[in-house]
């Protein structure tokens, strides 16, 4: 399908977006199931809701504007899950899963907030208020939950540095 207008590109941009949440659900869903600590597997588990949210309003917006949607995967999601697969399979320490884990969440966030930051000035451009008032809505979530998530993700990280400093 050619995209020879601005229109199409933002029709099809939506449908990356939605792609990027469709593959980060996997990804949570396997980090959820992996992780040693119930504070984090908490905030994994509703960022997942968050996330089946997030995808089916973007999903909403495609239909109003008109997107065919097309069945697909994000690339660039589903190669941070290959990497936390590939961690995995490495077999560390629950520990250290739990700290990759808190890590790769980051690394995707930070990837679904380019793209919604990106769709947001393109239905801007477009005037599509309903749109707007969505994309904004979930890139505003995610900044927030990615900071949480680099706290926690900071805060793991010094525990076990003084763990270690404490047996040196």
């Amino acid at each position: 399908m050619p995209i020879d207008t601005f229109d199409e590109l933002v029709k099809y941009e939506m449908g990356l977006v939605r792609d990027i949440e469709s593959s980060g659900l996997r990804l949570l869903d396997f980090a959820f199931h992996r992780v040693n600590r119930d504070d984090l597997a908490q905030m994994i588990g509703a960022l997942k809701e968050e996330g089946e949210r997030h995808r089916d309003q973007i999903a909403a917006c495609m239909e109003a504007a008109g997107a065919v949607p097309t069945a697909s995967v994000s690339e660039a999601a589903e190669g941070v899950y290959e990497r936390f697969q590939s961690f995995v399979a490495l077999k560390p320490s629950a520990d250290m899963v739990s700290q990759f884990a808190a890590d790769t969440v980051v690394r995707f966030l930070r990837l679904s907030i380019v793209a919604h930051s990106t769709l947001l000035d393109r239905v801007v451009l477009l005037g599509d208020t309903g749109c707007v008032r969505t994309v904004q809505s979930n890139l505003l979530q995610k900044l927030v939950s990615v900071a949480r998530f680099e706290q926690v993700s900071h805060e793991l990280g010094a525990q076990f540095v003084a763990q270690a400093a404490g047996r040196a």
